[in-house]
């Protein structure tokens, strides 16, 4: 798998580009990393360009993967993730499911302008909300 991270013009998020067959190794490496950026307050939301992604093929494997990453995140952190190709088909519920088990903030895209709309508009309504408290 290929992870290639970057920074967009939103102060904060983060273009996580993935590539290739995702390892649980690297994704547990990566979360390792992205928690950091998280706590210290350098990353306030993400945006996961999976389109590339070749889908681990056992369900469950898969399902466990995105608990993994979800759980190494606060509730309602902002995630936005571009789906690869027959995601929709084989993963959307699951995943909706485990975000909702977890309090995550998910939106499932299919294209980086939606997602970084998306993730512009949940920071705008944090820093509002956080302005009025």
């Amino acid at each position: 798998m290929g992870i290639e991270v970057s920074s967009l013009e939103v102060r904060g998020v983060s273009l996580v580009k993935l590539t290739g067959e995702v390892a649980r190794t690297d994704l547990g490496a990566s979360l390792m990393v992205m928690e950091k950026f998280v706590q210290s307050g350098e990353l306030r939301a993400v945006i996961v360009d999976a389109r590339d992604v070749v889908m681990v093929q056992r369900r469950a494997l898969g399902l466990e993967m995105w608990e993994d990453a979800l759980s190494a995140l606060p509730a309602g952190f902002p995630v936005a993730y571009i789906a690869p190709s027959g995601f929709h088909k084989h993963r959307s519920e699951g995943v909706a499911e485990a975000a909702r088990e977890w309090s995550s903030n998910l939106k499932i895209t299919e294209a980086l302008e939606d997602a970084t709309g998306w993730v512009s508009a949940q920071l705008a309504k944090r820093t509002l909300i956080n302005n009025r408290s």
